[in-house]
C-alpha cells in the first residue's frame, strides 16, 4: 500500500516558531490500514529542508506499522523553499 495525499488530511497548519530553524504545528487525520480515518491528532514538524530517514516496514504484512508524520509530510506537501 503506497500513502497517497487523498490518505492525510491536514485540518490546520500553524507556525509553532520561527528562527534559524522553523516548527510547522499540523492537526491532520490519516486513513487506517483496517479501514476509516484517525481521530484527529496533532504534530509538530522540525523543518529543516531535505534530509534522509528509515522508514520501517513489515514485508510480512505488507504494511508500515507506524504513521510518521515528518516523512509523511515531507513527501506530500513538498516545502517551497
Amino acid at each position: 500500500m503506497r500513502l497517497r495525499a487523498d490518505d492525510v488530511q491536514v485540518i490546520e497548519k500553524t507556525a509553532a516558531y520561527e528562527g534559524y530553524f522553523r516548527i510547522d504545528r499540523y492537526r491532520l487525520r490519516h486513513r487506517l490500514f483496517e479501514g476509516g480515518w484517525s481521530g484527529a491528532v496533532t504534530r509538530e514538524v522540525f523543518e529543516r529542508g531535505h534530509a534522509a530517514a528509515v522508514l520501517p516496514y513489515d514485508a510480512a504484512r505488507d504494511l508500515v506499522p507506524t504513521f510518521i508524520i515528518p516523512c509523511a509530510i515531507r513527501s506530500l506537501f513538498p516545502s517551497p523553499r
